[in-house]
C-alpha cells in the first residue's frame, strides 16, 4: 500500500514540477511575514475597538445562556465558560471586555482555518461536485504527511497550490476566486453568530453598517491572501492558542502578555499564572524551501494573552 502511494505521489509531484515555471515566486523573508502578520493583527484590533459595544454594561440585557454561548464559541482560546468568572478576572479592564472578546472571536475565525489547513479555501464546499478533486488532494496530502515523508508532502502541496493558482480571469487566480467565495460564506456566518450579534455596537446607520462590512471583508481578504501565499511556500504552519499554552511564561518565545498588563521584557511576575484569554494565537512555521529542519519551529507571530 505504501509503495503504491509513494508511486502516486511521485507521479503527481513530477507533473506539478513540469507545470511550474522554472522561476517560481520567491518565498517571503521571515521579517516580511512577521510584519504582515502584525499588520493583520492591528487591522483586527482596530476593527473590533471601532465597532464593539463601548462598555460591559451594554451586555447586561443578554441572558446568561447567551453569555455562556459566547465563551463556548471561544473553545481553545478562553479558559472559562463562566461569564462571572471572566468578568471578575478582568474587572480592572471591564469596559474592554466586549472588544477583547470580539477580537478573539475574529482571530479564531480567521486564523484557525487559514493558518492550520493549506486547503482552507475549499472548507465548507465539500459537497460541490467541482470540488471533489480538490478534496481528494487534501486527503492525499494528509495521508502523505502521516505515511510517507513530511518534507515531500509539503513540497508537493506548495507545487499543487501554485498550479491551482493559474488565472481563472484577468487579475484573479483560481484559488483567489474560491477564497472570495469562502470569505463571503464566513462573513455571513459570522454576522449571524451569537457573539457578533451581542458584542457589536448596534446601529441603524446604513453607511456605518455598509462600512463595517466592507472593512471586515477587506480584513478576511488580507488574511486569506497572506495565508495562501505562505502555503505556497515549502513551509508547514500551525497556530498556538490558550489550550496549547495554559500557563504563562515570558521566556516562551511563542507568547506575550497583553499590553494591558504593562509587562516589561524579562519581567517574570506573571510566570506560572493561568492564561485566561488568547486574544491573538501564535503562528508557528516548520521547515522551509531551504531545507530547514521540521522539528525546529520558528515564530512568525507571538500569541497575545490575558492572564488570570
Amino acid at each position: 500500500e505504501n509503495s503504491r502511494l509513494e508511486s502516486l505521489i511521485r507521479g503527481l509531484q513530477e507533473a506539478a514540477l513540469k507545470s511550474l515555471n522554472k522561476k517560481g515566486p520567491m518565498p517571503m523573508e521571515d521579517h516580511t511575514i512577521r510584519d504582515q502578520l502584525d499588520a493583520l493583527q492591528d487591522q483586527i484590533r482596530c476593527w473590533t475597538r471601532k465597532y464593539s459595544v463601548p462598555a460591559l454594561a451594554d451586555l447586561d440585557q443578554i441572558s446568561e445562556p447567551s453569555k455562556t454561548g459566547i465563551l463556548d464559541s471561544l473553545e481553545g482560546f478562553c479558559a472559562t465558560t463562566y461569564w462571572s468568572s471572566l468578568v471578575e478576572s478582568l474587572a480592572t479592564w471591564k469596559d474592554r471586555i466586549p472588544a477583547l472578546l470580539l477580537q478573539a472571536l475574529i482571530a479564531k475565525d480567521i486564523l484557525a482555518p487559514m493558518f492550520r489547513d493549506p486547503f482552507f479555501v475549499w472548507d465548507g464546499f465539500s459537497e460541490r461536485s467541482d470540488m471533489s478533486g480538490a478534496m481528494k488532494m487534501k486527503n492525499l496530502y494528509d495521508t502523505m504527511e502521516q505515511a510517507v515523508d513530511k518534507a515531500e508532502a509539503h513540497a508537493w502541496r506548495s507545487h499543487m497550490l501554485r498550479i491551482l493558482s493559474t488565472d481563472a480571469r484577468p487579475g484573479m487566480d483560481r484559488l483567489s476566486v474560491e477564497a472570495r467565495n469562502r470569505e463571503n460564506m464566513l462573513i455571513s456566518m459570522f454576522l449571524e453568530s451569537e457573539g457578533f450579534v451581542h458584542l457589536l455596537r448596534p446601529t441603524n446607520n446604513v453607511n456605518e453598517i455598509d462600512g463595517r462590512y466592507k472593512e471586515l471583508e477587506a480584513l478576511y481578504q488580507n488574511a486569506s491572501d497572506l495565508a495562501l501565499s505562505l502555503w505556497k511556500m515549502g513551509t508547514d504552519m500551525n497556530y498556538v492558542d490558550q489550550s496549547d499554552t495554559p500557563k504563562f511564561d515570558i521566556s516562551n518565545t511563542m507568547m506575550s502578555a497583553h499590553r494591558l498588563h504593562k509587562l516589561d521584557e524579562n519581567d517574570h511576575r506573571l510566570d506560572g499564572m493561568n492564561v485566561l484569554l488568547c486574544v491573538q494565537p501564535a503562528i508557528v512555521a516548520y521547515g522551509s524551501e531551504n531545507e530547514e529542519p521540521y522539528d525546529q519551529p520558528k515564530v512568525w507571530a507571538r500569541s497575545v494573552m490575558l492572564i488570570d
